[in-house]
């Protein structure tokens, strides 16, 4: 027998057992009235688990901030299919704040000094992402799909805009939000829909979204927004389903439209689906799935010839593109690339994502393993996952990438 199934009839002997030594105990005090009694271990213990699994229940907490020795409790109570990655992290009032499946990391000076957890049990957070206009700092709670920001001392829960057909799927749950910030504003694509945060109002506007010409079989989703100066940009995607085309497979191309469809002339000479975008220096620029990077104005789309392939991009404080190549190193673009750092995983061996963030001279870079098919237990029930990278976050100050050290 497994050992749930071991657990059960353990603790139903027990609970009978229970039972039996109460009626035993009470039979000749009180009589038969103490057959009364036998069911009373199994309504306390079914009391006891609802109580339990409410308390596991997510609700609308405001984050509560743990001690930095309480990560390595939380890490290793994880279950053994959840192993501890990174989501995101970001760079906000001096501190750099790393999103994990435990909880909303900080560390400040180089060390962890403690973390926010958004929920009492199950705390995985999305994020974070930095809002230069409104000075705050927002993350995503998992397992409510709320938005979370924050000023630096208070905590606020937002609720998600209703996506156009009304209801959050589960495909859009799997994509997430995908926020967008630059010094005019925040915007947030989610669900195949576009808002912008209003500060002084405390909610969400919506942007009136392009719509494909009249007659056109074609059905896109918006999968993301490019606020260039005055202009809104909306990137659409074509491919129902982009995470199954291999390599030197045809695709349908994503594309950027303005707020009337017109199409902004892709003269990279290659179809591309967006991985990340961001704005930076009045441009658009995009890290494809195959690695490429795009430069999207008003005018035209344009390939960068960057010295490696990305694989992720942020924007420093002085507005300016930075990228993550793989293997290669930190570059910004100004027109061309410069290095700003050696990369702390030189190899790019196995399959991981990265997370990048900067702020003047100090650079903080995550890598995550993916999980991959353990090439020993590749079917049946005896399938396995395992990782062939390491998931490691480095600090960038003075001159090298000095290696964080998480409990």
């Amino acid at each position: 027998m497994s050992s749930p199934v071991v657990y059960l009839v353990l603790i139903t002997l027990g609970l009978a057992v229970l039972s039996f030594g109460l009626v035993w105990a009470f039979r000749r005090s009180i009589g038969k009235r103490a057959y009364w009694l036998a069911p009373a271990p199994f309504f306390v213990t079914l009391i006891v688990m609802f109580a339990i699994s409410r308390a596991d229940e997510p609700g609308d907490y405001s984050p509560r901030f743990v001690p930095a020795t309480s990560l390595a409790g939380l890490i290793k109570s994880l279950p053994d299919y959840a192993q501890f990655g990174f989501s995101g992290l970001a760079i906000y009032k001096e501190k750099l704040y790393v999103s994990t499946n435990v909880g909303l990391i900080v560390i400040d000076g180089g060390r962890v000094t403690g973390l926010y957890r958004v929920q009492k049990t199950y705390s995985v957070v999305s994020g974070p992402w930095s809002d230069s206009l409104n000075q705050l700092l927002w993350i995503m709670d998992d397992q409510t799909n709320q938005l979370l920001n924050f000023d630096g001392t208070v905590w606020h829960r937002i609720s998600v805009p209703a996506p156009r057909h009304g209801y959050l799927s589960r495909g859009d749950v799997l994509e997430g939000p995908k926020p967008m910030a630059n010094a005019n504003g925040f915007w947030l694509e989610y669900g195949g829909r576009v808002w912008q945060w209003n500060a002084s109002k405390q909610g969400w506007t919506p942007e009136l979204q392009p719509s494909p010409p009249a007659g056109s079989s074609d059905f896109p989703q918006a999968i993301g927004v490019l606020p260039i100066v005055t202009n809104l940009l909306f990137i659409e995607r074509h491919e129902l389903l982009p995470f199954l085309i291999k390599d030197g497979q045809d695709f349908s191309s994503d594309t950027v439209v303005d707020g009337n469809w017109h199409e902004v002339p892709n003269n990279s000479g290659a179809k591309f689906l967006v991985e990340e975008s961001i704005v930076a220096d009045d441009a658009g620029y995009v890290c494809t799935k195959n690695g490429s990077i795009l430069k999207v104005t008003i005018q035209a789309i344009t390939k960068l010839d960057a010295p490696g392939k990305c694989e992720t991009l942020a924007v420093t404080t002085s507005g300016t593109p930075l990228a993550s190549l793989r293997g290669k190193g930190i570059f910004e673009y100004r027109g061309n690339w410069m290095s700003r750092a050696p990369h702390p995983y030189p190899s790019g061996a196995g399959e991981y994502w990265t997370f990048l963030s900067e702020n003047g001279s100090t650079i903080a870079l995550a890598i995550d393993g993916k999980p991959v098919s353990d090439k020993d237990h590749l079917s049946g029930t005896d399938m396995r996952f395992t990782k062939n990278a390491p998931t490691e976050l480095w600090l960038y100050q003075g001159s090298e990438f000095h290696l964080i050290h998480i409990p």
